[in-house]
């Protein structure tokens, strides 16, 4: 991140350093839009973990915990 189209390129590199998964740290973008998660799915053949984590948990995310737990429910 911070953007969609950053994480593209981000992943992409990881790709072809040999990486076999990456983790995508939803708390540092930008913004968070489902279609757009869906396509780097679509995108990439690597294994992707997705983590939105909360200040407490040393991530960026400042919302509450129940909107935190809800947003990766969605």
């Amino acid at each position: 991140g911070p953007t969609f189209a950053d994480a593209q390129k981000q992943i992409s590199k990881a790709v072809a350093s040999g990486a076999d998964l990456v983790e995508l740290r939803l708390d540092n973008f930008a913004t968070l839009e489902s279609t757009e998660l869906k396509q780097l799915r679509a995108d990439f053949l690597i294994p992707m973990i997705f983590t939105l984590r909360s200040q407490s948990q040393g991530g960026s995310y400042k919302g509450s915990e129940e909107s935190r737990l809800n947003t990766i429910l969605k």
